[in-house]
Parts: structure tokens; sequence; C-alpha cells
């Protein structure tokens, strides 16, 4: 019985590694307006996307999957982190929508109007597969470009 328990403490701690938020680094090398892409395997779903630019630098970040492209940056000139979403959808695939209604008072006699604001929901963008970042530079120069995506896996 004591086994057992052994065996069920390090099963639960071996589960709460493979758990959690993750991150990988791209770091590149661009010279003037040539383009360089490096791909990884990654598995989860993105949280967000920092894009370190080089001092003077700028350029063109693209980044995608085989399923979609994740983020598109053009011309950025400066370092910036980017929180990349998807619209959800129903089971037919249409976007689905967060209905709400609200009531506002307006003039001296209470005179209420209703009003329905009706907006999309975003979710967290699912990744299962290689995710290839390209940077395309636009000034002059060598300048070393790092890319970091966080995503929970």
């Amino acid at each position: 019985m004591k086994k057992f328990f052994i065996f069920i403490a390090v099963l639960l701690l071996a589960l709460q590694a493979y758990a959690g938020m993750d991150a990988v680094d791209y770091t590149f090398t661009v010279t003037a307006a040539t383009t360089n892409s490096k791909a990884y395997t990654l598995r989860g779903k993105v949280e967000s996307v920092k894009i370190t630019v080089p001092t003077g630098g700028t350029g063109t970040v693209t980044i995608a999957s085989a399923q979609d492209t994740i983020l598109t940056a053009s011309s950025i000139a400066a370092t910036a982190t980017y929180y990349p979403r998807v619209a959800l959808c129903t089971d037919a695939g249409a976007p689905l929508a967060n209905v709400n209604t609200i009531i506002t008072w307006r003039g001296t006699n209470d005179v209420s109007t209703t009003n329905t604001i009706t907006e999309a929901l975003y979710g967290k963008m699912p990744i299962a597969g290689a995710v290839t970042v390209s940077i395309v530079g636009e000034q002059t120069g060598t300048n070393s470009w790092t890319t970091t995506i966080v995503y929970d896996r």
C-alpha cells in the first residue's frame, strides 16, 4: 500500500511538469532588407508574442502555422507585446457573439431606452505543429531580432 501511495505521488508530480506556461525564443540576424525565418513545434494556446526590435531597426514580422496566421505586424520600429486572439464560433461555424442589453436613462422625464450591443467573443489561438517566424528587415546594416512566443501547454 505504501508503494502505491508513493507511485501516485510521483505520478502527480510528473503531471505538473507537462502542464502550464512555456515560452520559446526565436533569435534572428537580419541584414538590410533580407528575410530570415525559423520554425519551432508548439502545442498549446498562444498567450502572447513579444517582438524585441534592435536599436534603429525596422521590419515586418509574420508568425504562422500550417493552420493559420498568428500575427502579422508591418514596419515595427519599437519593442512590443501582442496578444493574438481568434473569434470563437458556434457548432455551425458562425461567429459566437456576446449580446448585452443595457438600459440607459435620458432626459428629465426618466424615459428609458434599451440599447443592445453585440460583440464577438475571442479566445486564445490553439496551435499543434510547426510555427514559423519570418522577419523581413527594412533597415540598413545587420540587426539582431528576438521574438518570444508565450503559450499555455
